[in-house]
C-alpha cells in the first residue's frame, strides 16, 4: 500500500493548510473560507478492547495510553476499584497480562489514573484515592507509584496529599509533566479547602528527583472565584519553553475546554485567575452555554499540531448523560481548536466517556474512551481506535465500517487523476463506490453551485458526472470526458479515474488551492440504502469544508 500511494501522489501536495483567497458569490450563493489545517480520519477497523476481556468487574474506564521509549504501549486504567496496566508490543492489536498497579484497600477505590514515562526511564503512575464507606479515618488524596521495569511491578506507594474525607470536600484527577530541567509538576483539581463553598482550584505539587520527595504544601496555579476549574492535563510545548494544560472551566452554565499556562520564567509564580493571557477558551468556534463540553486531554502530534479531546453531547440529539468523545485539532500553540471529529461510531442512548489520546511515534493517534457501547456483558470497557493525520499525504476515509478507502492524486497537462484502493470484503457492483467531489477554481462555496463537479464511479467502473447548482447536484447528459477502470482484487477493488481539466474550468496554475472530497459509498446489504462517508472533516453538500489541494 505504501509504495502504490507513494507513486501516485507524485507531484501534487495535498496542503490542508494556509490562507484562501475567497471568491466573490455567484448568483445567490456565497464563497466561504475555506477551513485550513491537518485533520484526523479515524479508521474503524482498529477498533479494539484495551481493558480484560475477562475482567469481572463492572466498571473499567478512565484510561490513559502511553508509548513508551522502547515503542511498547502500556494502558493504565480503573477496575472495579484498583487501578490496573496493560502492555502491548503491536501497537494495540494485542494486549498482555492485566497488572495491577495499586489494589482497592477496603472502602476506599482507586480512582482516575495517569501515567508518566521519566527521563530516567522509570514509569510514575498518579492516582486519586476516593472515599465510597464515609468515614474520617478514610480521606481523598493523591498517591503515586513508580515502576523500574516497564510497567511489570509497581512499588514506592507515597501519599503527597489528602483533602477531606467527605465528597464535597474531595480532590481529583492528578496528572503531570516534566520539564527539560528534570522537574515534575503534578497538577490535580482540589476543593479540599473550600469547606463553605462548592468552588475548586487547579493545584501542583513540585518534584526534582524523579519523583522520590515532593514539595509539601500545594501551590493553587489556577482559580476561577465561584467556580470549579477540573480536571487538568498538562502538556510540554515543543520548542516553546511553556507548559499548557487543559481545564474544564464551568464560569458559565455548563464546563467547556479551556487553557492555562505558564512560561518556564513565569513558572507559575502566581494564579491564572478569571481573566488575562493565560487563561483561554480553547475552541475556535464558541458552543452554546447549554452544551456541556468537559473532561478534556491534550497532547501535541510530531508535527507540531496540538489535539484536544473532550466529552460533549452536541451530537444527534444526545443527552449529557450519554456524552460522547470529540477530538479538535489546534496549533502548535495550542489554541484555535477546530476541525472537530468524533472518533467512536456509538448508539444515542450510550455513552463514551473519561476519553485519552495518545500521539505515536510514527505520528498517528489512539482515542481511547470508556463505554458499554462495544460490550457483550453490559459492563463498561475501554476501547481504543486508531486516526490517521490527513495533511500532505493520501486521503482516508474508513471510520464508519470496515469498508475503507485510501486515495492519492496526481495529474499532467490534460487531466486530474484519483486512484483509490478500497477494502472492501462484500463488493456490490453497481451499489457500492466512491465519489470524487472537485472545486478545481477555488470557488469555496457554502453549498454545491456551478463550477464545482462531482464524479460518481461504482465498483463496476459506471460513471455519473453532477455539476453544483444553486445548493443542489444536477447530473450532466453524459459523462464529460470522465475515464474510469474499475479492477477487483481478493481484499476490494481499485479505482483509477481521470477528469479533464476542460470540464473543471481549466488547470489551475502552480501552487493555487483546489478543494477535494472523497466519499465511500457502502452498501452492506443489497437494495438498501448506501452509507456515504465523507473525507473528515468534509461535508459533501458544504465545498468550502474540502480537504486542500495544491498542484
Amino acid at each position: 500500500m505504501c509504495g502504490l500511494m507513494n507513486l501516485i501522489l507524485t507531484g501534487v501536495l495535498l496542503a490542508a493548510c494556509g490562507n484562501s483567497e475567497v471568491n466573490g458569490p455567484a448568483d445567490s450563493v456565497r464563497s466561504l473560507p475555506f477551513i485550513p489545517g491537518a485533520r484526523i480520519a479515524w479508521d474503524h477497523s482498529t477498533l479494539q478492547q484495551v481493558s480484560d476481556p475477562a475482567s469481572p468487574n463492572n466498571y473499567n474506564g478512565y484510561a490513559r495510553i502511553k508509548q513508551l521509549q522502547d515503542n511498547s504501549l502500556i494502558v493504565i486504567y480503573e477496575s472495579g476499584g484498583s487501578i490496573m496496566s496493560r502492555k502491548s508490543t503491536d501497537e494495540g492489536k494485542t494486549w498482555g497480562n492485566t497488572v495491577i498497579v495499586a489494589e482497592k484497600p477496603p472502602g476506599i477505590n482507586m480512582a482516575v489514573p495517569d501515567l508518566l514515562e521519566l527521563k530516567d526511564g522509570s514509569l510514575l503512575a498518579m492516582y486519586n484515592p476516593r472515599p465510597h464507606a464515609i468515614d474520617p479515618s478514610r480521606k481523598f488524596g493523591i498517591r503515586i507509584k513508580k515502576s523500574y521495569d516497564k510497567g511489570n511491578t509497581w512499588k514506592d506507594e507515597q501519599l503527597l496529599y489528602e483533602a477531606g474525607y467527605q465528597f464535597e470536600n474531595g480532590c481529583w484527577e492528578p496528572a503531570a509533566v516534566q520539564l527539560p530541567n528534570g522537574e515534575i509538576q503534578l497538577f490535580f483539581a482540589n476543593e479540599g479547602i473550600y469547606t463553605s463553598s462548592s468552588e475548586q482550584n487547579i493545584s501542583m505539587l513540585r518534584s526534582t528527583d524523579n519523583g522520590a520527595t515532593w514539595s509539601s504544601d500545594p501551590q493553587i496555579v489556577s482559580f476561577r472565584p465561584g467556580s470549579r476549574d477540573g480536571m487538568p492535563v498538562p502538556l510540554l510545548l515543543k520548542g516553546k519553553s511553556t507548559v499548557v494544560f487543559a481545564i474544564e472551566d464551568n464560569g458559565f452554565t455548563t464546563f467547556k475546554p479551556y487553557t492555562i499556562r505558564n512560561t518556564f520564567s513565569e513558572n507559575w509564580a502566581s494564579t491564572v485567575g478569571a481573566s488575562g493571557s493565560n487563561r483561554s477558551y480553547a475552541l475556535k468556534d464558541k458552543l452554546n452555554d447549554h452544551i456541556y463540553a468537559g473532561a478534556p486531554y491534550i497532547a501535541q502530534l510530531n508535527t507540531g499540531e496540538t489535539i484536544l479531546s473532550y466529552q460533549a453531547h452536541a451530537t444527534d440529539g444526545r443527552t449529557e448523560p450519554n456524552a460522547v468523545m470529540m477530538v479538535a485539532v489546534g496549533d502548535e500553540n495550542a489554541t484555535g481548536f477546530n476541525r472537530v471529529t468524533e472518533p467512536f461510531v456509538i448508539p444515542v442512548n450510550r455513552s463514551g466517556q473519561w476519553n485519552s489520546v495518545c500521539v505515536l511515534k510514527d505520528n498517528s493517534v489512539i482515542a481511547v474512551t470508556s463505554t458499554r457501547a462495544f460490550s457483550t456483558s453490559g459492563r463498561t470497557e475501554v476501547w481504543m481506535i486508531r486516526g490517521h493525520i490527513i495533511n500532505g499525504n493520501t486521503i482516508f476515509v474508513g471510520r464508519q465500517t470496515n469498508s475503507q478507502v485510501n486515495a492519492g492524486i496526481t495529474h499532467d497537462n490534460e487531466r486530474l487523476r484519483f486512484l483509490a484502493k478500497v477494502k472492501d470484503q462484500h463488493v456490490i457492483d453497481n451499489e457500492d463506490g466512491v465519489t470524487f467531489f472537485i472545486d478545481a477554481q477555488n470557488k469555496s462555496y457554502e453549498k454545491p453551485h456551478t463550477g464545482i463537479f462531482s464524479v460518481s464511479v461504482s465498483a463496476s467502473g459506471n460513471v455519473v458526472v453532477k455539476e453544483g447548482k444553486n445548493g443542489s447536484w444536477i447530473a450532466l447528459p453524459d459523462t464529460k470526458g470522465v475515464q474510469a477502470v474499475s479492477r477487483k482484487g481478493p481484499d476490494g477493488y481499485t479505482l483509477e479515474v481521470s477528469v479533464p481539466w476542460l470540464m473543471l474550468g481549466g488547470k489551475p496554475g502552480a501552487g493555487a488551492r483546489m478543494g477535494i472530497n472523497i466519499q465511500l459509498n457502502e452498501t452492506e446489504t443489497a437494495g438498501q440504502a448506501p452509507i456515504k462517508e465523507d473525507a473528515t472533516g468534509c461535508n459533501a453538500n458544504e465545498p468550502f469544508s474540502w480537504l486542500s489541494e495544491k498542484l
